[in-house]
């Protein structure tokens, strides 16, 4: 549903009606249809990295800048077998995809940085670090928390929840 929401924007945009065109660039309204737009992702998991793999597949990269933004200094792995990582498997073999295909594809990550404001109004969000980014499509994908079921012994010594490499260290 997300990448039908992004490709519906596309469309909405006109961005193929001047694929047969020659056009003028001192008109400002083909400037702007030409721009490439901004697309934010918050959160560097799971639906991030098959979002950023699908705009590739389709080649809509082409079409958009994307800045991928996480608050782990981790690119995005596979949390589903962090148990793994606790076996001994590196953290490089639980990655979703290598970074240098990021670099590849032209997809800016950002690490150890917390989204702290979205301001609608003006489409931007800030960084904990106070850096601003302006958007003009903003895809929410931060997860969830682990679930610890309200059992007897649950806050024992020992016992504790992992979802982060971090939390396994």
């Amino acid at each position: 549903p997300l990448f039908e929401c992004v490709k519906d924007y596309l469309i909405s945009k006109s961005f193929f009606a001047i694929s047969n065109r020659v056009v003028s660039v001192d008109n400002p309204l083909i400037i702007y249809v030409l721009m490439k737009r901004k697309i934010i992702v918050v959160g560097n998991g799971m639906t991030a990295v098959k979002f950023c793999q699908k705009m590739a597949e389709t080649k809509l990269l082409e079409l958009f800048d994307v800045k991928v933004i996480g608050d782990e200094p981790y690119f995005g792995y596979d949390r589903v077998h962090l148990t793994e990582y606790y076996m001994g498997a590196t953290a490089n073999e639980l990655l979703l995809a290598p970074k240098d295909w990021y670099a590849a594809n032209d997809i800016e990550v950002i690490t150890k940085n917390l989204v702290v404001d979205i301001n609608k109004e003006v489409k931007s969000i800030e960084l904990e670090s106070g850096v601003n980014y302006p958007y003009d499509i903003l895809v929410l994908a931060t997860g969830s928390s682990a679930f610890v079921p309200p059992i007897k012994g649950v806050d024992k010594k020992g016992v504790f929840v992992y979802r982060t490499f971090d939390d396994l260290d």
